[in-house]
């Protein structure tokens, strides 16, 4: 990111999941970006799932994928998920409108 960005701020913004704050990752994932001053972690509010776009991509994969429906085998659930994400491989209208990035009519 540095590299692509070599005068920018960079904000990562961050849920509040313990990995994200834990000392492993300050230490090996974040410890050489920390030491530039543009490199910035926000962490969102304590119970604010509306407000990470994933969160509410996790729901809808959830609804489509796993409602309702008992796979029988970890290699069934496997293979759906697969398929599933197959069909976000490139943005697409649905994909926007789920990250809020575009309004679907």
């Amino acid at each position: 990111m540095l590299d692509v960005y070599p005068s920018e701020e960079l904000y990562v913004v961050m849920d509040n999941s313990k990995i994200h704050d834990s000392d492993i990752t300050k230490t090996h994932l974040l410890g050489n970006l920390e030491k530039y001053h543009r490199f910035h972690r926000v962490f969102l509010p304590t119970y604010s799932p509306w407000l990470n776009p994933i969160e509410r991509f996790w729901r809808f994969m959830r609804r489509r994928l796993t409602h309702d429906y008992f796979f029988e085998t970890l290699e069934q659930l496997k293979r759906a998920a697969i398929n599933f994400f197959a069909h976000f491989a490139q943005p697409n209208e649905r994909m926007l409108s789920i990250f809020s990035l575009k309004t679907t009519r």
